[in-house]
């Protein structure tokens, strides 16, 4: 997932400024994404793994909001490239 992470950095980049804070945007969104996810239902938590953001049990692993940024990143380029409108 970090290296996914690290190879559409890469793209972005090459690609401008405006695409880096968006990949970070986005990474961003997905963090609080997933908090929001785990506060508003109080019976799940996740396990240990070794980046964790947040208190026990209310903690989220680091790579969820990476899983989440590429997704969003890479779908906007795959949108742009297509020539969709907003």
């Amino acid at each position: 997932m970090y290296f996914l992470f690290v190879v559409c950095l890469g793209v972005a980049v090459r690609r401008g400024k405006g695409d880096v804070f968006y990949l970070l945007g986005a990474l961003g969104f997905g963090l609080v994404l997933e908090y929001i996810e785990v506060i508003s239902d109080m019976g799940y938590t996740y396990g240990r793994f070794v980046a964790m953001l947040g208190r026990a049990p209310l903690d989220i692993p680091f790579y969820i909001g990476v899983g989440w940024g590429i997704i969003i990143y890479r779908a906007r380029l795959f949108s742009e490239r297509l020539g969709l409108s907003l």
